[in-house]
C-alpha cells in the first residue's frame, strides 16, 4: 500500500496565506498541465498584439457570454436581497429569500467567469493559451459534475498539490474519504477565515462523499431534469453559506427559504420586475446561446452583428456602472 507523501509548508500554507491577497483563476507557470500554453512556439510572437489575436481577445469577451456577463452587474441588484445589510433574513417570505439565493447563483457566475474569460482573452493576446475555468457548471447533473465544470483551475491545483499527496484514492476507502475531507475544508478556509466558509467547505465535501459511496448509482437512474434539479437545489443552498457573513445568518436565511418568513419586504411586487432578467441570465448559463452562435458563424453578417454585440454589451455595462456606486467583482472578497 503506497504512502502518503508529507506535504511542502508552502503548499499547506497557501490556502491559508493567500485567501485575501488573490482571486481568479488558479494558472500554473508551467505547460506541463496544461493550463499556460504559448500559441506558437517562437519566441517572437509571444507578447505580440496581433489582429488574430485581438480578434481572440474580443471573441473572449464577445457573444454569447459577454452580453450575458452583463446581466451580472444588473442581477446585483435582485441580489441585493440576499442577506442585506438592514434587515434579517427572517424579515423576507420563501419566494423572496428563494428569488435571492437564485439571483446570487447567477450574478456569481457571470461575475467570476466573466473575469476569468477577460483574463484569457488578455492571455490570448500575449500569445498565451490559458486553460478553461468554467465549463457551463449549472447544466450538471450531480455535485460530482458540477465541481468538474465550476473553477476548474482551483479544483486541479487542489487536487494535484493536497489530494495526491495526501494518498488519494491509493491508500484504501477509510483514507481516501479523510482526504477529500481534508482538501474540502482547505478549499472554504481559503475563501474565507470564517465558519460558513469552513462549512461550506465540508458541505460539499460530504455531498460528494455521499455521491460517490452511495447516491451516484441511483441519481444516474433519474430522468435528466430530475438530476439537473437535484444538482441546482444543493448548489443554490451552498451559495447561502458562501455569500453570508455568518453561519448563523445564512442557517436563518435557509430557514426562510424552506420553512418561511414574515414576508414583510414587498412578496411578488419585489420579484416580478426581475423575471426578464432572470430568464436573461439563465439562459446564458447553458451552452444554447453558444451554439446558435457557432452555427450562425460562418455567415456574412457576423462580423457585423459580433461588433454590434460587443458594443451592446459593453454600453450595457457602462450604463450599470454609471447608474450605481462602486462594485468591485464579487469574488474579489473570497
Amino acid at each position: 500500500m503506497p504512502k502518503p507523501r508529507v506535504l511542502p509548508v508552502p503548499v499547506l500554507a497557501w490556502p491559508m496565506m493567500s485567501w485575501r491577497s488573490r482571486a481568479g483563476p488558479s494558472v500554473r507557470a508551467w505547460m506541463g498541465k496544461g493550463c499556460v500554453m504559448p500559441l506558437s512556439s517562437r519566441a517572437s510572437t509571444i507578447g505580440s498584439v496581433t489582429p488574430k489575436s485581438a480578434k481572440d481577445f474580443l471573441s473572449r469577451l464577445s457573444p454569447p457570454l459577454s452580453v450575458m456577463s452583463g446581466v451580472a452587474s444588473s442581477t446585483s441588484g435582485a441580489a441585493g436581497w440576499m442577506l442585506p445589510r438592514r434587515t434579517t433574513p427572517a424579515e423576507y417570505s420563501t419566494d423572496e429569500a428563494w428569488a435571492g439565493a437564485c439571483a446570487y447563483t447567477l450574478q456569481i457566475y457571470f461575475d467570476f467567469a466573466g473575469y476569468s474569460d477577460m483574463a484569457r482573452g488578455l492571455g490570448r493576446m500575449l500569445g498565451f493559451e490559458f486553460c478553461i475555468n468554467f465549463d457551463y457548471p449549472y447544466i450538471s447533473k450531480s455535485v460530482t459534475e458540477f465541481w468538474r465544470r465550476w473553477h476548474i483551475s482551483l479544483s486541479t491545483w487542489f487536487r494535484d498539490y493536497v489530494y495526491i499527496p495526501l494518498g488519494g484514492n491509493r491508500c484504501g476507502k477509510i483514507r481516501q474519504c479523510v482526504n477529500i475531507l481534508i482538501v474540502w475544508a482547505l478549499t472554504g478556509f481559503w475563501h474565507g477565515a470564517g465558519w460558513n466558509f469552513l462549512f461550506w467547505g465540508f458541505y460539499y465535501g460530504v455531498l460528494l462523499l455521499i455521491e460517490k459511496l452511495v447516491l451516484g448509482k441511483y441519481i444516474k437512474r433519474l430522468p435528466a431534469f430530475f438530476q439537473h434539479l437535484y444538482a441546482m437545489v444543493i448548489v443554490i443552498i451552498g451559495w447561502v453559506f458562501f455569500a453570508s457573513p455568518n453561519l448563523s445568518t445564512a442557517l436563518a436565511y435557509l430557514k426562510v427559504m424552506f420553512a418561511g418568513g414574515a414576508g414583510t419586504m414587498g412578496g411578488a411586487n419585489a420579484v416580478l420586475p426581475w423575471v426578464g432578467m432572470f430568464l436573461l441570465g439563465v439562459v446564458g448559463s447553458t451552452p444554447l446561446a453558444k451554439k446558435v452562435w457557432d452555427k450562425l458563424e460562418g455567415q456574412k453578417a457576423m462580423p457585423l452583428a459580433e461588433g454590434v454585440l460587443c458594443l451592446a454589451g459593453l454600453l450595457l455595462c457602462i450604463a450599470s456602472l454609471v447608474s450605481s456606486s462602486y462594485n468591485p467583482f464579487l469574488y474579489f472578497r473570497f
